[in-house]
């Protein structure tokens, strides 16, 4: 099992006074191997992974005037150092991913036949703010939602050499 792994920020939100760019991992992996003969083997594996920040997709390194004074204004002094965001609206990542898989291997007549069934399931769900200014100049929040789902399965018949 993995252990949880963030960071807690390298900037802020000025508006709002909180982290900006923390984050949190954890995930874990198990495996089960089962032989009930010695012509059969399965190995079970599944394994989980998540993901959330709340990282800004972009920090303004220039802008015009009148975006540059208000940001100042608000905390978030525009420049190509800039690690603060004076957007009102913060963002957000949360992914998560499972997948488990199952491989049969089947000996008969020196031949050995390998089945390996699989499914994985991918979920992303992101908010971002869509103009990263202090003022909502344009839309309010770019929300973003991705599912994924894929099945494979092999079949493989394997020769002795020689």
């Amino acid at each position: 099992m993995k252990p949880a792994d963030g960071q807690n920020g390298f900037g802020r939100y000025s508006v709002y006074d909180s982290k900006l760019g923390t984050f949190h991992e954890e995930g874990a992996r198990a495996k089960w191997l089962l032989e009930p003969t010695e012509a059969l083997d399965m190995l079970l594996i599944a394994e989980y992974a998540h993901h959330t920040d709340n990282s800004t997709p972009t920090l303004i390194s220039a802008a015009s005037p009148s975006i540059a004074a208000a940001s100042a204004a608000a905390g978030a002094v525009i420049g190509p150092n800039n690690v603060n965001s004076a957007d009102p609206y913060t963002s957000s990542t949360d992914n998560s991913s499972e997948g488990v898989s199952l491989r049969v291997n089947y000996k008969f007549g020196g031949e050995t036949l390998t089945s390996v069934t699989a499914y994985h399931r991918f979920t992303t769900t992101s908010d971002a703010p869509v103009d990263a200014a202090p003022t909502a100049l344009y839309l309010r929040i770019n929300i973003d939602v991705i599912h994924t789902n894929k099945v494979s399965e092999e079949i493989r018949l394997a020769s002795p050499t020689g």
